[in-house]
């Protein structure tokens, strides 16, 4: 629906429409009809879209809507908002399993959410040997190629797969079909339970060597 203001025009290349379609091309203007405002562009199965500010729900960017705030250097900064300070879900990641995980805010501060309801679990049996497996973890510390005057604490990726697998993602000196470096990646709050039993092995040996 519109109005005479408002027009919506297809297969065009005027200037003055509120929304032009031309080929495989959708492009909106502003009041003053100066083209630019947003334009959303299909090239095949891929979506281009070139705009400013992109606002969902809302004409207006505050602290309790979803928007693409434009930045300096090409950003758009995702802002996801909620009009509540008590604990609420930003985001859900699902898979055809459900929900597997979210991202959820409070008053002030963020919390990163895997599913881990023991409802969801089975066979499950205490930890052993948790303190071996920490003794060949490696960590290092390193700087990235791409950013040289910064120094990390970490792992390598590959020599923590054989310890704690689900913590690493990609495989050793993995490529594409193209020949192309596929570089993996690592989960280091996977390596939490492992410290945590590391722990209270080595809490249990210094009870037993105080009480000799």
């Amino acid at each position: 629906t519109t109005t005479p203001n408002e027009k919506f025009v297809v297969g065009t290349t005027g200037g003055t429409q509120n929304i032009e379609i031309s080929n495989s091309y959708i492009q909106s203007f502003n009041r003053s009809g100066s083209a630019g405002y947003a334009a959303l562009g299909f090239y095949g199965s891929s979506y281009v879209f070139n705009v400013g500010d992109v606002l969902f729900g809302t004409s207006s960017m505050g602290n309790d809507f979803a928007y693409f705030d434009a930045e300096s250097n090409n950003r758009r900064v995702l802002n996801l908002g909620s009009s509540s300070t008590s604990e609420q879900t930003l985001v859900n990641f699902r898979n055809p399993n459900g929900v597997v995980g979210g991202v959820s805010t409070d008053g002030s501060t963020t919390s990163f959410g895997s599913s881990s309801d023991y409802r969801l679990k089975e066979n499950v049996v205490e930890m052993t040997d948790a303190l071996d497996r920490v003794s060949q973890l490696k960590p290092s510390r390193f700087n990235f190629i791409a950013n040289p005057d910064k120094t990390y604490d970490g792992f390598l990726a590959h020599e923590v797969q054989d310890i704690v697998p689900e913590a690493i993602s990609g495989d050793k000196d993995e490529v594409d079909e193209d020949g192309n470096e596929k570089y993996q990646g690592i989960d280091q709050s996977k390596l939490v339970p492992l410290l945590v039993g590391a722990i209270q092995e080595l809490k249990k040996e210094i009870e037993i060597l105080k009480n000799k």
